[in-house]
């Protein structure tokens, strides 16, 4: 149920996607199961991206943070035993009448500890490593974020983890 303001000259566009927190360092080097029981609780979310931010060249997106404005959480939820959270098959967005295509399981890896480690390894080419406390968004669950003007509210179902929404206000 949060509230997000738009500034004038934004283009923002909401994503369905998954937020990780991790509960113990994960280095590049971890395998799968222990970066997978790295992960102490998986959360529904909206990720708002912001389509006005340059974007002429790579180096412009990951300036602007891949378009990463803000992020909307739901409730927290205990990672399954077996670190499969398998949900694209019943991913929802919806904004205002409009509904997202159809959610695609090939964009977001179903094993939590397959998303940790490419964050991972990214981030070891960088020197840096994942934290405790570290949040991991998934990436979208759609290829393509859907619109959110003032006045609109975006809601994202992902399957038994919940419901997440969000209303625009300008």
């Amino acid at each position: 149920g949060a509230k997000l303001p738009i500034p004038p000259g934004r283009l923002l566009h909401a994503e369905p996607e998954l937020c990780l927190r991790l509960e113990e360092s994960v280095d590049a080097g971890t395998d799968q199961a222990a970066a997978r029981a790295a992960v102490d609780a998986v959360a529904p979310a909206l990720e708002i991206v912001d389509y006005a931010e340059p974007a002429k060249t790579l180096t412009d997106i990951v300036q602007h943070s891949m378009f990463h404005v803000a992020c909307v959480l739901g409730d927290w939820r205990p990672v399954p035993p077996h670190g499969r959270i398998d949900i694209a098959h019943e991913v929802r967005l919806r904004v205002g009448s409009r509904e997202s295509e159809p959610a695609r399981a090939d964009l977001v890896p179903a094993d939590v500890g397959e998303i940790v480690l490419l964050v991972a390894s990214v981030l070891h080419e960088l020197g840096e490593t994942l934290l405790p406390g570290d949040l991991i968004l998934s990436g979208s669950f759609t290829a393509r974020a859907l619109p959110l003007s003032a006045s609109q509210t975006a809601v994202a179902t992902l399957g038994d983890l919940g419901v997440v929404r969000c209303t625009a206000c300008g």
